[in-house]
């Protein structure tokens, strides 16, 4: 699983912030939401508390929205153990917390299928109104955001493209599921941008690791029966004896390849890992440097000569750009061949 490694984050977790706040007072969300409450079937004690929750997350809207990960995942817990225990097997607080769900998600549903409030006094919001004009909330952050591999997978391209002759995006995943914790469903550090394999493959189960926070240090290892892979590349070897593996990943790693399923994913690219120990083979050792000189000769740089037989975007602030980057770069690395983040 790869880092979101934007520099922008965190200045457009504010900014969904603001327009989710623009959102709410021009629909007068707050009291839409209390007055559901006082018209529903819920007993007078249940009301009460769901009046209480709700004038607590209004009054404090930006931890929730902005909630990084401690707060988040305190959120989450303190929500799972009270009102939260009604999908449980006790279900203490069925129709309580059923109310609440339906509420919630209602909010992100409307919010990120609207058109983004802009300020038109504000130079620079009056421009992005026009760049903006044809996108709902979801697109105009996932284009801002410029994600173009999931993040949970690296596996599968996640353009955002809007026009009249076609379109194609990323999905929203809820790393705190909605079904599990609706007071998070429009906290802007929950949602994920992932493919749809991942996104419909998790659904609501629990993952270990949250890439706007961090990704996996446990690395890709391959085996062939017993023996270790750099020194199979003098001998003759069958893609069908290959396995790819994680290499001593962590607890909260394994919670993700588990509920994504990323081991059996993975395990499908032996034929990719293949052509990489073949083009191993080839450009090592003299080969390697003969390329290497005759490419500089013609005015390229040893990093140009890399990426050549290797493909860009393998240093690991660029993985999230390229589909499969950090598995190529974990393989190099047992292959001894080695990626260097500074060329």
């Amino acid at each position: 699983m790869i880092y979101i490694n934007n520099d922008n984050i965190d200045t457009l977790a504010v900014r969904w912030l603001i327009l989710l706040k623009r959102y709410i007072e021009q629909n007068n969300y707050r009291q839409t939401m209390l007055d559901a409450i006082d018209g529903s079937s819920l007993s007078h004690e249940d009301k009460v508390i769901a009046n209480l929750v709700v004038n607590r997350y209004y009054s404090h809207l930006d931890d929730y929205i902005l909630a990084y990960k401690e707060t988040a995942t305190l959120i989450n817990n303190s929500y799972k153990y009270s009102i939260g225990r009604s999908i449980s097997k006790k279900r203490v607080q069925k129709d309580l917390h059923e109310k609440l769900q339906a509420q919630f998600s209602d909010l992100y549903d409307k919010f990120t299928k609207s058109k983004p409030l802009f300020d038109l006094t504000n130079e620079e919001e009056k421009k992005e109104s026009e760049t903006y004009k044809n996108h709902d909330i979801a697109y105009y952050f996932f284009k801002k955001l410029n994600i173009r591999t999931c993040p949970y997978c690296n596996r599968n391209y996640t353009f955002t493209y809007l026009e009249d002759d076609g379109k194609a995006r990323p999905e929203y995943d809820h790393f705190y599921g909605q079904a599990n914790c609706p007071l998070l469903v429009v906290s802007f550090y929950n949602l994920v941008p992932s493919c749809h394999d991942c996104n419909h493959t998790k659904l609501t189960k629990p993952l270990g690791i949250n890439p706007y926070f961090e990704g996996f240090t446990s690395k890709f290892k391959v085996k062939y029966a017993d023996s270790k892979l750099p020194l199979l590349l003098e001998e003759e070897i069958k893609q069908e004896n290959l396995s790819i593996e994680f290499d001593m990943p962590s607890q909260a790693e394994k919670l993700n390849i588990m509920h994504l399923g990323l081991d059996h994913l993975y395990q499908m690219h032996d034929d990719y890992v293949m052509e990489m120990i073949e083009k191993a083979r080839i450009y090592r050792g003299p080969m390697a440097d003969a390329l290497s000189t005759s490419f500089q000769n013609a005015g390229y740089t040893h990093k140009d000569v890399y990426d050549f037989v290797w493909g860009k975007n393998l240093e690991t602030a660029n993985q999230i750009n390229r589909p499969l980057s950090k598995l190529t770069r974990d393989i190099l690395e047992q292959l001894d061949i080695h990626v260097d983040d500074n060329l």
